[in-house]
């Protein structure tokens, strides 16, 4: 009996101490409210590519195998991912294979997404924004896009055109070479280029005045022969580039004043051609369009440290 009486008094006194806090007895807890941010983890895959856009100082994007794609905000000094949108149905979008910006408009930027090109994996998709990836406008690929694939460490496959910025090239790994004119809500296949698998995409702007489309367009493509090709006639018609090194794949590349500047490795196993495993050896080379010349450029590597002597 008596402790049946000290339990009725004990639920009494909470309950009391619940209707002095505001009559009843949940308005005794709090509600808490919290801000959620990202994490840093410090991983996210391996960053692929960087790519700066020339119009605004600061600006660059970086793109991973299986991380999705990032801006660099200079002000503070942070990376902020661009693709956190993505969800588990579209999960392979976060392998970024190729990034590219607009050259005459800081807010415009393009990435290629997919992660695999196996039978069973899924076509890939394009992405386009007006807002420095903010927002993302989504068209699906006539075929796969590897992200996650060797190759994803070569350069970047997707390029802007500066002279008229509607018209976009993209290098499939798969299917060749493809072309948008309306900023990449349409492409079709290029088909008179030879070669399938693309490492990257060259665009000689200087070949044309502003507001007319590039003629002159250089692609390398995967192989350690004959890999590199020039068009001069808007991608009409193509043709090997001739003196170009060989028993070396084409990796990556960029032209200033119609010098075209390229990075060649060599592999120890074919299949790994062109990466990011088992390559052996590399040279740099500069070719001059005007004079069809090729340059080996290649510095001899210096030794890290000199031991000391008593």
């Amino acid at each position: 009996m008596k402790k049946a009486i000290s339990f009725i008094l004990a639920v009494l006194l909470f309950v009391g101490m619940g209707f002095s806090y505001g009559g009843s007895i949940s308005s005794a807890y709090t509600t808490n409210t919290y801000t959620w941010n990202n994490v840093k983890i410090g991983g996210g895959g391996f960053v692929t590519g960087v790519v700066y856009n020339p119009v605004e100082n600061g600006l660059l994007f970086a793109r991973t195998d299986v991380g999705g794609a990032y801006r660099f905000d200079s002000s503070t000094k942070t990376w902020i991912p661009l693709t956190d949108f993505i969800g588990r149905t579209d999960r392979d979008d976060m392998g970024v294979l190729s990034i590219a910006v607009d050259p005459t408009n800081a807010n415009k930027v393009y990435m290629m997404t997919g992660l695999y090109t196996s039978q069973w994996a899924a076509n890939g998709n394009f992405y386009a924004s007006t807002n420095k990836g903010a927002t993302w406008t989504k068209t699906a690929l006539p075929f796969k896009v590897g992200g996650n694939d060797i190759g994803r460490n070569t350069g970047e496959r997707l390029q802007v055109d500066r002279n008229l910025t509607n018209v976009l090239y993209m290098g499939s790994t798969t299917d060749g070479l493809y072309k948008s004119t309306n900023s990449g809500a349409n492409w079709s296949k290029v088909t008179s280029f030879p070669a399938a698998n693309i490492n990257f995409v060259i665009l000689d702007t200087s070949s044309s005045m502003p507001g007319t489309a590039t003629s002159r367009i250089i692609v390398g493509a995967n192989g350690t022969s004959n890999t590199m090709y020039i068009s001069n006639n808007g991608g009409s018609t193509w043709s090997t580039i001739s003196g170009q090194p060989s028993g070396y794949c084409p990796i990556r590349a960029d032209i200033a004043s119609s010098t075209l500047y390229v990075t060649f490795s060599a592999f120890s196993r074919t299949e790994d051609m062109p990466g990011p495993s088992s390559a052996s050896s590399g040279v740099i080379y500069k070719y001059s369009i005007s004079t069809g010349t090729w340059t080996n450029i290649t510095q001899a590597r210096q030794p890290c440290c000199v031991a000391a002597r008593g």
